[in-house]
C-alpha cells in the first residue's frame, strides 16, 4: 500500500504529460495569422499554460536544465495603414450626363470593388471618428454630398450589396428640391442601417466667404432640421465648395462636432490639436477618374509604400509570422518531451 501511495504523484503527471504531449502533436494546423496584430493567446499558449501548471505543481525542481521558449509579443504591423476618404454627388444612368459630379452606378460598383480587391476595407464615418481601426489595415471611407434622389436609388443598392457602409451629407435647405430626397427618402436611406445623413449647411455656404457668425447661423438651422427629423448617431458636417475656416471648425468641435469632412487638410491641422478637431481628408471621385490613382495619390502624400510595395511587404511579414509560429508550437513540444524526460530521470533515481 505504501508504494502505491508513492507511485501516485508520478504516474498522475506521467498521464498527464503524455496527455498534453499527444495533443501538441496532433494541433490541427495553425489559422491563417493576422498581418496585423498578432494573437495575445495563441492556441499553442493555452497548452503551454496547462503544461506549466502540470509540471509545476509535480516536478519543478527537476526542469531547471529544461529551457522554456520565450512566449510571444504583440507585433507593430508591417506597413502603416492609409485612410482614404472618398467624395461623390449624384449618379445617373446616362452616360452623357456625367461629369466630374455625377457618375454611373457601374462605375460607382467598379470603384468599390477596385478597392476591396486591393485589400482596402469599408469604414463607417462613425467608426472614423470613433477611432474604430486596427493598425496597419487600408480603409476607405464613402461619402456624398448634396443629398441627391439618386443616393437612395442607385448608390444604396450597391452599398448594401457590397457590405459598404457610407454617409449623406445633405444641403437641409435643398431637400424637397428637384433632383433632391425628402425628409421622408432621408428616413428610409438612413432606415437601411447602411448610410448615415449629417450636414452640408443649409445653404451650402462657403465658410471662407462669410463671417463666422453668419455661417454658424446657417449651420445651426441645418442641425436642427437634422435633429428633428433624423435623430443622427453624432454630430458632422462637411464644408461646402471645401471651404472651411478655423474659428467656424473651433466652434463647431467645442459644440460636440464629432468629424468635419474637407477637401485638403488645414495648415494648422495636427493630430491632437487643441480643439480636438477631427477631420476627414476627402477626394473627388469624378467619372474619369480611375480609383486606384486616386488611391495611390493618398498613399503617397502621406509617405506609405504603393499598394503592390505594401501588399508583398505583409505578405512576408504574414510568412514570418507563420513560421515563428510553427517554430514555437515546436519548441513546446520538444519542451514538453523534456519534462517528460525529467521526470523519468527523477524517479529512476528514487527508486
Amino acid at each position: 500500500m505504501r508504494r502505491r501511495k508513492r507511485m501516485s504523484p508520478r504516474l498522475l503527471f506521467c498521464f498527464v504529460s503524455v496527455l498534453l504531449l499527444c495533443g501538441m502533436i496532433a494541433m490541427p494546423e495553425l489559422q491563417e495569422p493576422t498581418l496585423y496584430r498578432a494573437e495575445i493567446l495563441s492556441r499553442t499558449n493555452q497548452t503551454t499554460l496547462h503544461t506549466r501548471a502540470a509540471v509545476g505543481g509535480l516536478q519543478a525542481p527537476a526542469l531547471s536544465s529544461v529551457i522554456e521558449p520565450p512566449a510571444e509579443t504583440e507585433k507593430e504591423p508591417p506597413v502603416a495603414g492609409n485612410i482614404l476618404g472618398l467624395m461623390y454627388h449624384d449618379l445617373t444612368e446616362n452616360e452623357a450626363n456625367t461629369s466630374a459630379w455625377t457618375t454611373m452606378p457601374e462605375k460607382f460598383r467598379a470603384d468599390m470593388t477596385a478597392l476591396l480587391e486591393a485589400g482596402y476595407q469599408p469604414l463607417s464615418l462613425e467608426d472614423y471618428a470613433a477611432g474604430n481601426i486596427r493598425p496597419g489595415q487600408d480603409y476607405f471611407v464613402v461619402t456624398f454630398d448634396d443629398g441627391y434622389e439618386a443616393n437612395l436609388t442607385m448608390a444604396l443598392p450597391i452599398l448594401t450589396e457590397l457590405s459598404v457602409p457610407g454617409t449623406v451629407f445633405v444641403i437641409t435647405g435643398s431637400v424637397t428640391a428637384d433632383g433632391h430626397m425628402t425628409w421622408d427618402q432621408l428616413r428610409e436611406l438612413t432606415a437601411s442601417g447602411v448610410v448615415t445623413v449629417y450636414s452640408h449647411t443649409e445653404t451650402h455656404m462657403k465658410a471662407n466667404e462669410n463671417t463666422s457668425q453668419a455661417f454658424l447661423a446657417d449651420e445651426h438651422t441645418a442641425w436642427a432640421q437634422i435633429e428633428e427629423n433624423l435623430a443622427p448617431a453624432m454630430k458632422a458636417m462637411a464644408y461646402p465648395h471645401g471651404a472651411y475656416t478655423r474659428e467656424t471648425m473651433e466652434a463647431l468641435a467645442a459644440e460636440g462636432y464629432a468629424v468635419f469632412a474637407v477637401q485638403d487638410v488645414p495648415w494648422w491641422y495636427t493630430v491632437g490639436n487643441e480643439a480636438g478637431v477631427q477631420i476627414l481628408l476627402r477626394y473627388n471621385v469624378a467619372y474619369e477618374s480611375d480609383i486606384l490613382s486616386i488611391a495611390e495619390l493618398s498613399r503617397s502624400r502621406a509617405g506609405l509604400p504603393t499598394i503592390a510595395e505594401a501588399t508583398a511587404i505583409r505578405a512576408e511579414a504574414a510568412a514570418a509570422e507563420r513560421a515563428a509560429k510553427e517554430a514555437q508550437r515546436r519548441a513546446w513540444i520538444e519542451y514538453a518531451k523534456a519534462a517528460i524526460r525529467a521526470e523519468g530521470e527523477r524517479s529512476e533515481k528514487t527508486k
